[in-house]
């Protein structure tokens, strides 16, 4: 009886690991509405969320702890790189421009279950955007509202793209 119950946990536990795949394609970006020599950052309460995009419409997010010096924040940025923490699925995802508007999707994960989240927002200058609406499409039914902006930031040890379609 242990093992029948052992074996269906099992079969669950890797159903459950499967893939989850994104409702926008990764599509090159040839715009200039938005740099993309360096990343764009937040500053929440409590951490900075990092979005770097690319060329080949791919995108990296990142969260690493609330820096109140941009200097401090490349130092924590360059050793989330250094533990190889961008060569899996996790926080990879895609991202495409329409006229003033942007929508990104990256995979996030709660142990084993990865999840997608999805946002949406607009375009203020190459150097800004604000997001307005997103959700964590695996747990919300519906967008919820937002008032997030994104700063650019030039950097030139930004990671490339290549660990994108590894996974």
């Amino acid at each position: 009886m242990k093992c029948k119950w052992l074996f269906l946990l099992i079969i669950l536990f890797s159903h459950s690991c499967k893939k989850v795949k994104f409702t926008i394609d990764k599509t090159p970006y040839w715009g200039d509405e938005l740099r993309l020599n360096g990343y764009y950052y937040n500053n929440d309460d409590s951490y900075t969320d990092i979005i770097c995009l690319y060329r080949d419409g791919a995108l990296l997010h990142c969260q690493i702890d609330k820096k109140r010096d941009v200097k401090e924040m490349d130092k924590e940025f360059i050793n989330f790189q250094t533990d190889n923490q961008f060569k899996y699925r996790i926080d990879w995802g895609c991202f495409f421009i329409e006229q003033i508007g942007i929508n990104y999707e990256y995979h996030y994960s709660t142990g084993c279950f990865y999840k997608i989240s999805q946002s949406k927002g607009t375009i203020n200058n190459d150097s800004t955007f604000i997001i307005t609406h997103f959700k964590m499409r695996n747990t919300d039914k519906k967008f919820e509202k937002t008032s997030t902006k994104y700063l650019f930031r030039e950097f030139l040890h930004k990671p490339d793209s290549s660990h994108y379609n590894k996974w």
